[in-house]
């Protein structure tokens, strides 16, 4: 967080006025407008100590402020608001007044407000009259005026809301009189109209221009479209047995929409599930306390009710909710909390409560409960909760001094308990104190300035009337996405850390909220639980396609590989960097498609609980029953299927609702919550079945895989019998690398798009990266057939959905056109995610090779050479981190990288103790390919203990494969072996032809056979004479016969002359002669 600057200081700077008139104090936030206009109240006492009050229009966006009204008096402000022409001005102040009832009693004092409306003209302010609107009210009351595009024939009118708490909501309308000319007046007196009667709690939205209000109504008994038995449920805990009792008037959430030129309607009816506060702050009285600090967003509530709702014009609405709650037996903290300045002496002031909040997705029909138990109760009582939208994706929840969480909320995917993020630091500049901070809306469309520029300024004007220039200001770094288009998500691929602005109203400071990389990654390193390394994971590959701060993250990986952690986090970069690779190159047709797809290995987490320091956070996910029932539908608007908020919401939740019936998830009978959960849900039920079944899961290739490796023979297999080749184009080296690029333009120096420390080429015929390519290909191809059609669903044609097509996986595409499911669609998005997941693992090969310091393009070498070229610390690393990054992408069934097999097994002869290395082959961790075997064999000598390890991996391999290995180690064992497995095959019945069978080998060896043929038949000539010389008997036996020409007799026998290799058995007999050990 980074102060911009503050706000007295640069009006005062820069405008004179008020210096001249004397000292300023008590400057106070009284409201915002739709257009980003801040209205500022503040007390000048002049110079002969006499107090004068003036309200003043602060426009940050246009860099320009205008005194509005000014007092001669003193008068306490607490809320105002300006119309769109800034000619009128409502507020409403506070006072204390003597209250008398009793003729024999003491007067009291008591606290009435009371409500105002004053023109704006551009001569002397002077001249203007104040209107009272006649209230004088105990409760508090607040004024809003109504921002709509006026056509010419009604310019003469203005429309603003007055609500009093606990009374009533009143819609005035104001007629102008001479609006075209310089003495325009206001004609006659307001016309006002009651529009709803009491309220408990009420926000007014300026950027939609809607009114939230919760009051009481009968609880709903039953619900249209579910049956008896599961609508039963709604009333169960209302009903007694035995007793006929009318159901009690329960808290409901509801919205009224205003519109330009059509009357409002009422779009949202929520029941709540507000924690027990029948007395508030006093269990004898109800809570009458007001506070003043909170008027942006404009709320009315007690101390009761801290609760505030976010909204997005997408279709997103969030309800955020912050409570306290005593445990049952609330543990004292110790005494070491004093030094922070808690004042601990009071009776309460030596327990700790639970600080917990609640946030309602009625777009994804989910609810985020989040307690943090042994908050000391000084600190839980100052501390208050901020909720702003973080970008378009995420909510960011903050207590200064407590908490700082980073909520996955948007549209771009279903919300995930394990998506979410607890910094461990708070934002730069965060004040270290409890306090309040209040968020800000400026139009997306508007560039925020970041830091001010003291050496240029605008002239400055000492006119009331006039309006006077802020200092100059660079420009905004950074700018928020706001397209809502889920045609693709390429807009991501250089989207930058958003960022939102808040306000200190104590002492009126201008802040910025960034959650820069450098927070995450020290969150990253600090954090013990691997939940939160994998969302920071999610956070930066999904969301921003920031490749860089990846390899910033996995680069300490190194110091210590052997965490339980790593596994887990390298399949989540595996899987997200898929995702996000496939998803930004899919064409706009196939879009839908993209929620089928897998998005993370957190799917199965419901529950979370995070230690930071020295508090501790516990973060769970439940499912509402159908957020679509609190809506109003597109077709029972006042103009039926008009694409607004809430129509885009509806569109939203039906999905959130398909996406639920995948699932198989069985509510609670009851909504009622734990105490612990209290919060504004509607009957909701935790995660009982199999979340995200929608989505497509590696995990289930993986155990299909571990049957089929068990076959798997390179060498029987050919590219021709799988429907993807290695050397395709869709997954060669340059398509990878093209698709990347895509996700950031820093990728080069992060070192992704570098080569590999092996060649990237196989030695056999068929690899098995092809095998689990073409798996995936299929089953991937099968799910999306499966599930494709019950996720997205047809939309009719004259539904909603004007304009751009909607979020990712939010079930339409445009208005009128169907959904239909084309065999392409499925083609290519099954190809573009086996492709990605090509591009992930190659990508994290290499950065776990830099996290080990082994860079091929600085060591000049590549494969074994480089093996055998680095020192056995960095050699032992590399081992560490490729041996978790094997496991994870053979747990998710993702391919690896070709060569890696060769290298890793390679990498692992000259790291491990050869035991070890042998029980890692047998275990079929090492693949033994060709080209790694012969480098391992040559390296191994000719001692008995070497050729007993030679053995030892030879008998792991193949016949086809270790026949290869055998013909390449010219040593006498191998020449014998050969020699042996040569006359098995020919007494078995399976005789094989001479290695060589083609060209002028092939005439030597003929010759050869016919030298020997005629040899033995000489010998069996020389044998029937009674020669002593036995022909070919190099070693006569005792009856002058020798072994070898029996044995070849028998050979002959078995098989033709040209299927015999002579040489090879003359050889093996001679060297079994020798010790060739």
């Amino acid at each position: 967080m980074v102060t911009l600057h503050n706000i007295p200081a640069t009006i005062l700077e820069n405008f004179e006025y008020l210096s001249e008139l004397g000292r300023t104090k008590q400057w106070k936030l009284l409201g915002q407008e739709k257009n980003g206009v801040i209205i500022i109240g503040l007390q000048v006492e002049s110079h002969d100590s006499e107090m004068s009050s003036v309200l003043i229009m602060y426009d940050h966006l246009n860099k320009n402020y205008r005194v509005l009204y000014s007092f001669d008096k003193y008068v306490n402000f607490i809320q105002a608001s300006l119309n769109q022409s800034h000619t009128l001005l409502g507020f409403v102040t506070k006072e204390k007044i003597l209250v008398n009832d009793d003729v024999e009693a003491e007067p009291t004092v008591e606290t009435v407000y009371k409500s105002y409306l004053v023109e704006i003209k551009s001569g002397s302010s002077s001249t203007s009259s104040v209107i009272d609107l006649g209230f004088e009210k105990s409760h508090k009351m607040a004024l809003q005026f109504l921002y709509w595009e006026k056509l010419p024939h009604i310019i003469e009118k203005e429309r603003f809301l007055l609500l009093i708490h606990k009374e009533a909501i009143y819609l005035y309308q104001v007629n102008l009189k001479g609006a075209y000319s310089q003495d325009w007046s206001i004609d006659g007196s307001p016309v006002a109209e009651s529009i709803h009667r009491v309220f408990v709690w009420s926000q007014w939205d300026a950027p939609n221009q809607c009114l939230f209000y919760i009051h009481h109504r009968k609880a709903v008994t039953s619900v249209e479209g579910e049956d008896e038995d599961s609508s039963s449920s709604y009333s169960t805990s209302f009903r007694k047995t035995g007793e006929n009792e009318e159901a009690p008037l329960s808290p409901t959430l509801s919205c009224l929409q205003f519109h330009d030129d059509l009357p409002h309607e009422t779009v949202l009816n929520i029941p709540l599930n507000l924690p027990s506060t029948p007395g508030g702050c006093n269990d004898a009285t109800p809570c009458g306390i007001y506070e003043d600090d909170d008027p942006i967003p404009l709320r009315i509530h007690d101390c009761s009710l801290d609760l505030i709702v976010l909204s997005h014009p997408s279709g997103l609405i969030c309800i955020c909710h912050h409570y306290l709650y005593q445990p049952v037996k609330p543990p004292a903290f110790p005494a070491k909390l004093t030094k922070e300045g808690c004042d601990i002496s009071s009776p309460t002031g030596n327990t700790s409560v639970h600080f917990a909040y609640s946030v309602t997705l009625l777009h994804h029909g989910t609810a985020v409960h989040c307690t943090i138990p042994g908050v000391p109760w000084p600190v839980a009582r100052q501390a208050k909760a901020t909720f702003v939208l973080y970008g378009e994706q995420h909510l960011l929840a903050f207590a200064p001094g407590v908490f700082t969480h980073m909520l996955d909320v948007g549209l771009s995917h279903e919300p995930y308990c394990g998506c979410h993020v607890v910094l461990s630091i708070p934002p730069t500049g965060l004040p270290t104190t409890p306090c309040h901070l209040l968020p800000l809306f400026f139009p997306p469309s508007c560039k925020m300035p970041l830091v001010k520029d003291p050496t240029q300024s605008e002239d400055k004007s000492h006119d009331m009337g006039n309006t006077s220039g802020l200092a100059a200001t660079s420009a905004a770094r950074f700018s928020i996405p706001a397209s809502s288009s889920s045609s693709s998500l390429a807009s991501l691929a250089t989207a930058s850390v958003p960022q939102v602005f808040v306000i200190d109203p104590t002492e009126m400071k201008l802040l910025s909220v960034e959650v820069t990389r450098d927070i995450l990654v020290e969150t990253f390193h600090s954090a013990k639980l691997a939940e939160i390394k994998m969302a920071i994971i999610h956070y930066f590959l999904v969301h921003l396609g920031d490749w860089d701060a990846i390899s910033e993250l996995l680069i300490p990986l190194a110091e210590n590989p052997l965490e339980l952690w790593v596994p887990k986090v390298l399949q989540e970069v595996l899987v997200a960097g898929a995702y996000a690779s496939a998803a930004r190159n899919l064409p706009v047709d196939t879009s839908h498609l993209v929620t089928l797809l897998p998005l993370t290995t957190m799917v199965d987490v419901v529950e979370l609980e995070v230690l930071y320091g020295n508090r501790r956070a516990c973060l769970n996910e439940v499912t509402l029953w159908n957020a679509c029932v609190t809506l109003l539908s597109p077709g029972q608007r006042l103009v039926p299927y008009r694409s607004d908020l809430w129509t885009r919401l509806w569109d939203n939740a039906q999905a959130g609702k398909r996406r639920a019936s995948c699932d198989e998830i069985t509510p609670l009978s009851s909504g009622i919550l734990s105490p612990s959960h209290s919060g504004i849900v509607c009957d909701s039920g935790p995660q009982s079945g199999s979340r995200g079944s929608w989505r497509f899961r590696p995990s289930l290739v993986a155990d299909k895989l571990m049957v089929s490796l068990v076959c798997y023979q390179p060498e029987a297999l050919s590219r021709s019998s799988t429907p993807l080749s290695p050397g395709g184009a869709i997954l060669s080296t340059s398509c990878g690398t093209a698709d990347l690029s895509t996700l950031t333009a820093s990728r080069k120096t992060s070192g992704v798009e570098g080569s590999l420390p092996f060649h990237e080429a196989e030695c056999c015929t068929a690899s098995k990266q092809e095998h689990v390519i073409s798996v995936n290909l299929r089953e991937l191809s099968m799910h999306l057939l499966k599930y494709s059609s019950s996720i997205a669903g047809p939309v009719k044609t004259g539904e909603s959905g004007a304009g751009p097509p909607a979020r990712l996986g939010m079930g339409r595409l445009a208005v009128g056109r169907q959904q239909q499911l084309h065999p392409m669609h499925v083609h290519a998005v099954a190809t573009r995610h086996s492709a990605s997941q090509l591009d992930a693992s190659r990508c994290l090969c290499r950065l776990l090779c830099l996290a080990a310091r082994v860079d091929s393009d600085r060591e000049g070498e590549k494969g074994f050479s480089l093996v055998d070229q680095i020192d056995k610390n960095r050699r032992h690393v590399l081992f560490s981190l490729l041996e978790r990054f094997r496991w994870a992408a053979d747990g998710l069934a993702f391919p690896l990288p070709q060569g890696f097999s060769s290298f890793f097994t390679y990498l692992g002869y000259r790291t491990l103790p050869f035991p070890l290395f042998l029980q890692y082959a047998s275990r079929s961790i090492f693949e033994l390919q060709v080209d790694a075997m012969k480098a391992i064999i040559a390296e191994i000598d000719d001692s008995p203990q070497g050729m007993e390890q030679k053995l030892s991996l030879l008998h792991l391999l193949p016949r086809s494969r270790a026949r290869r290995l055998m013909n390449a180690w010219h040593h006498p064992l191998s020449v014998m072996i050969r020699a042996r497995e040569h006359a098995l095959n020919i007494l078995s019945g399976n005789p094989s032809a001479p290695a060589s069978r083609h060209g002028r080998a092939h005439m030597v060896q003929q010759q050869m056979l016919q030298q020997r043929a005629s040899r033995i038949n000489a010998s069996k000539t020389l044998q029937s004479s009674n020669n002593p010389i036995k022909g070919l008997a190099a070693f006569p036996s005792a009856d002058r016969l020798s072994p070898l020409d029996t044995f070849l007799d028998l050979l002959t026998a078995k098989a033709s002359l040209a299927e015999l290799d002579f040489g090879l058995l003359v050889e093996a007999t001679i060297m079994s002669t020798d010790d060739v050990y």
